[in-house]
């Protein structure tokens, strides 16, 4: 199956009856309220090896859809069981400290929809990666007896043990499935970098054909999914959903004359720059003076570059039509270059199918 662009939609509730519910909420507390000898209780009593966190607990959602981090979406949940747990949590927050629980869960593949292979290595008979999520925002829906549900993906998760028996909800012990970047050596790091601005370039370009075309110039996917923010594409619009630039590459700084003769090794770079900066007996300094931007962008980068890298891979991906099997093989990439290729291997032939069709629109007048 051939990935398309398609466009960002708003998210929309679940139509179909909500699966198994977890609790969000506070989590702090539900490792030591399980009766101990449970699995989940043994997990995270026991602690991680040297390579791993410890666990932690997690209560599981299982939806009918492969979730991305970076993406969000909205689910309705009317059964009595999982109602509870929502209102709990929220009467939780509000009766509590200065600092109340942020409502989360995890959000997994219901096992009646995941291909069988993904189930050979399940953990309580569900697929042993997921996502967890942020609720963002909870609301009454129309007629009363039922909540609409928000919710982001924030990172992935490996499960680790799945209680079901004691809870009407399962609660995992999970640890992170971040991306391996142990020993990846500096010249694939810095594909990375590379990989990222070609993406962002490719999505920018696809966006303004698509703006050129009025709107019109993606595939359609009018009706897919199950309540989940499909996070962005180019099928039914023109712009860059906002997941996609929250966690784009930061513009490059602006080269003058001076730094290209330094990268070459010119000496009269060096003195174009002291001159720059210090002025000279011909005249006032001529330094460029930078656009104010973020002040903390700097920091972040050099902090959190890996993390930002792997949510806008998953952003860009979002920007895909995918089916099922698609979306579960990026899930379960740990290789933010192979995602990002993937991007752009898939971007290309739409992008050249909206120039032909914006150059056919132009002579057409």
């Amino acid at each position: 199956m051939q990935a398309r662009l398609q466009l960002a939609r708003s998210p929309r509730p679940c139509g179909r009856r909500a699966p198994r519910t977890a609790t969000p909420g506070a989590l702090d507390g539900l490792a030591r309220r399980r009766p101990a000898g449970t699995a989940v209780a043994r997990a995270i009593a026991g602690g991680a090896d040297d390579a791993d966190p410890a666990p932690v607990a997690l209560p599981l959602f299982p939806l009918p859809s492969v979730l991305l981090p970076s993406q969000g979406g909205v689910v309705r949940v009317f059964e009595p069981r999982f109602l509870a747990l929502f209102r709990d949590q929220q009467r939780a927050a509000a009766a509590g400290a200065a600092r109340p629980p942020q409502l989360r869960f995890g959000h997994v593949l219901s096992p009646a929809a995941a291909p069988p292979a993904l189930l050979d290595g399940a953990v309580g008979g569900l697929p042993g990666v997921g996502v967890y999520c942020r609720v963002t925002r909870v609301e009454e829906a129309a007629g009363g007896g039922e909540l609409l549900v928000r919710y982001e993906g924030v990172r992935r998760f490996k499960l680790l043990a799945v209680e079901s028996e004691r809870e009407p909800y399962p609660l995992a012990a999970v640890n992170w499935y971040d991306d391996d970047l142990a020993g990846l050596p500096p010249q694939e790091r810095a594909a990375v970098d590379s990989l990222e601005r070609e993406v962002m370039a490719l999505l920018a370009e696809a966006a303004r054909l698509s703006r050129r075309l009025g709107g019109a110039g993606g595939a359609a996917g009018e009706g897919k999914g199950e309540g989940e923010g499909r996070g962005g594409g180019f099928g039914g619009g023109s712009e860059l959903p906002a997941e996609l630039l929250r966690y784009a590459p930061p513009p490059a700084a602006a080269c003058g004359t001076e730094d290209y003769l330094r990268a070459a090794g010119v000496p009269a770079g060096e003195a174009i720059a002291v001159w720059r900066r210090h002025g000279s007996v011909y005249g006032a300094p001529t330094a460029r003076r930078a656009a104010a931007g973020d002040p903390y962008q700097a920091l972040r980068e050099a902090v959190a570059k890996e993390r930002r890298q792997e949510l806008f891979s998953f952003a860009a991906a979002g920007c895909l039509e995918l089916g099922t099997v698609e979306r579960l093989a990026l899930l379960l990439s740990r290789d933010a270059a192979a995602r990002l290729a993937y991007v752009a291997e898939a971007a290309r032939p739409h992008i050249a199918e909206l120039a032909a069709r914006a150059a056919v629109k132009g002579a057409l007048g």
